[in-house]
């Protein structure tokens, strides 16, 4: 019953133009803030290098 009431109230925020859809993540999740991607896709996984842009961003 959990998802619909999540859901419900994310569409209410969105109604109320206190949440936008294509907004960054970073302001309501902090841990997914300053994210690294791998240097090369076949390097070891230590091997990363700060993100040049946000997820989706195109």
């Amino acid at each position: 019953m959990t998802k619909p009431v999540a859901a419900t109230a994310t569409l209410i925020l969105v109604e109320e133009c206190r949440l936008r859809l294509d907004d960054p993540v970073d302001r309501l999740l902090p841990e997914l803030a300053d994210r690294r991607v791998l240097r090369r896709i076949d390097g070891p996984l230590d091997d990363t290098v700060p993100a040049s842009r946000q997820p989706g961003e195109r």
